[in-house]
């Protein structure tokens, strides 16, 4: 009897093994994992860009859900991030991921809009003219910023130099009141010695007056 062999190619057999490691499932709902994921993206990082693998980026959407939402295809993940994943191992099918903290299911959709949704959080992936596109808005925003910093810094710039030369006035007014305080308190002490001198010489003429002058 001929024995059958199934032959794995190598390259097959590792591709199969990186998808499958790309996220992690768990074993059904977790409401406290649910919970604690939407806590630690919402509202922190509502609207900011997220990598997952050096192939996958996604904008963060907090209460929203994608449009198309296929709810009957779910999946339980360890994390926001393996929802993310998840629906980047779909292909293009996929164009976006959600989480619902309830239970902390991921659902994947087809469309990259989004709607209100309290409560969800929806991972929209990114094509590489959309992180083009995205990194290009978030560099203009912080050159603006940049802009900005820079004529507050020049106006307290300008705001400090022209106390520094208020402060120098002041200073040198005070250094020139406190000039003439000291000659004011130089004549003062000579006028003083001056008056002490001819308090001394009357009290010498007076005692010279009574040794003349007998007494009467």
């Amino acid at each position: 009897m001929k024995t059958e062999r199934t032959v794995i190619l190598p390259w097959l057999l590792s591709a199969s093994l990186a998808l499958a490691q790309t996220f992690v499932p768990r074993a059904g709902p977790d409401p406290a994992l649910g919970q604690a994921e939407y806590d630690r993206f919402c509202p922190s990082q509502n609207g900011t860009i997220k990598t997952l693998s050096p192939s996958s980026s996604v904008v963060v959407h907090c209460d929203a859900i994608p449009r198309l939402p296929v709810l009957g295809d779910r999946e339980w993940t360890a994390s926001m991030e393996d929802c993310g994943l998840w629906c980047e191992n779909m292909g293009t099918a996929c164009m976006a991921s959600f989480w619902d903290p309830r239970d902390g299911a991921c659902y994947w959709s087809g469309a990259q809009a989004v709607e209100p949704r309290t409560k969800y959080v929806s991972l929209v992936q990114m094509t590489s003219l959309d992180s083009c596109d995205k990194e290009k808005e978030q560099c203009f925003k912080a050159k603006a910023q940049c802009l900005n910093d820079k004529a507050a810094c020049l106006k307290a710039k300008g705001e400090c130099e022209k106390r520094e030369q208020t402060c120098l006035r002041d200073k040198k007014n005070c250094e020139g009141r406190e000039q003439t305080c000291l000659r004011d308190k130089k004549n003062c002490e000579a006028r003083e010695a001056s008056l002490r001198r001819d308090l001394q010489a009357r009290n010498r003429e007076i005692a010279r007056f009574r040794e003349r002058t007998p007494c009467m």
